[in-house]
């Protein structure tokens, strides 16, 4: 070998091991928690002209490590008008590879939903229920990693 040959060498191996860690990170990546619905909406009260509903949303953790949820941003939709808008922190523990629920509160403004109040009256006395779309996101934080978790999805609530 050449003194050229034997430099080389010895400027590469401290490579490998910077560069084996930087695959292990990539493949490391946590696996994107998956939303699957809005549950247990249920009206418990009023404020003015606002009703409160709670329900909770329901997601899936696949990864092998717990995590946090940071942050809700979900805007309720009734007919295409938004009626209300959750955006608060909450510190709800993820689980691994467990489904999960996160408590949601959100004020329904009935002004906004009586604007087209003939219609909206006759279906909501017919059906007895709303039906809501939600919205948004839910920012999810997973071994360091922080992402959002997409929400759109439609459910009845019953008056």
């Amino acid at each position: 070998m050449s003194g050229t040959d034997d430099c080389m060498h010895k400027n590469i191996i401290p490579i490998l091991p910077v560069l084996f860690i930087c695959i292990l990170c990539i493949s490391c990546r946590p696996e994107q928690v998956e939303f699957i619905k809005i549950d247990n909406a249920v009206v418990i009260g009023s404020e003015g002209h606002f009703v409160v509903v709670e329900a909770d949303a329901i997601l899936f953790n696949p990864n092998k490590t717990n995590g946090r949820v940071k942050t809700v941003d979900i805007a309720v939709f009734f007919k295409e008008q938004k009626v209300a808008h959750v955006n608060e922190s909450a510190m709800v523990k993820v689980r691994a590879e467990k489904e999960f629920s996160i408590p949601l509160r959100m004020r329904l403004d009935m002004n906004k939903i009586q604007e087209n109040w003939l219609n909206n009256l006759v279906a909501i006395l017919r059906d007895k229920s709303v039906e809501l779309h939600f919205t948004g996101y839910i920012r999810i934080k997973i071994l360091g990693v922080g992402y959002n978790v997409p929400v759109d999805y439609t459910e009845k609530i019953k008056l």
